[in-house]
């Protein structure tokens, strides 16, 4: 065993005598039996794993490439975490946002001569989205939908298009369309009210 251990001296520029060699071990066998020897023998070999990795490393060009890649690597996964964390941050607080509001124009004239009403609308601090559920609350920017209700109907639809209301086959006479915008759960945040009427075909 002492012409490796020589070998393994000679790499490392360290004293591996058999009388070395025989101190360490003795010296190692006493911290091991001592209490809390065990924790100490374990940092220690992971001091000298490092240290002989980081020899390694320095000494061969090939394994000096490994070494880069996987530093490399333990860098990126590290800013991958601190990008994660300020994405997080970001996104904790959307109420800092100025109030989300909609705008609802009038309808085009010659399109309500048709018996059709195509309903402009805006909307301000808010993008409209097909985005829903609790999780979406927090995306800045804000995202969210509008509710359509025709007249007095109990029921309404969801659009999430962003373009104008188009509603068709309305009878002559007077409408009312209400346009809601909401967020990703459908809670209202603003109304647009427009009235208008059809003229007899």
């Amino acid at each position: 065993m002492w012409p490796r251990y020589h070998a393994a001296a000679a790499t490392k520029g360290e004293d591996f005598s058999p009388l070395r060699v025989r101190q360490r071990l003795a010296i190692r066998g006493r911290v091991a039996s001592s209490p809390g020897g065990e924790g100490i023998r374990e940092r220690a070999g992971t001091v000298q794993r490092r240290m002989a990795k980081d020899r390694l490393c320095g000494s061969n060009p090939s394994y000096a490439r490994i070494c880069r890649h996987e530093s490399n690597y333990r860098h990126s996964q590290q800013h991958s975490t601190s990008l994660g964390a300020m994405t997080l941050a970001s996104i904790e607080s959307p109420q800092s946002e100025p109030p989300a509001r909609i705008v609802v124009a009038e309808p085009l004239a010659a399109a309500l001569a048709r018996g059709l009403a195509v309903v402009p609308y805006r909307t301000e601090n808010v993008r409209i989205l097909p985005v829903y559920g609790p999780a979406a609350l927090g995306v800045v920017p804000r995202v969210g939908h509008v509710h359509v209700t025709v007249d007095d109907s109990p029921w309404h639809w969801v659009d999430a298009s962003g373009e104008a209301i188009i509603v068709q086959g309305l009878a002559p006479g007077a409408h009312r369309i209400l346009i809601e915008l909401a967020d990703p759960t459908h809670r209202v945040i603003d109304r647009g009210i427009i009235t208008f009427e059809i003229p007899p075909r």
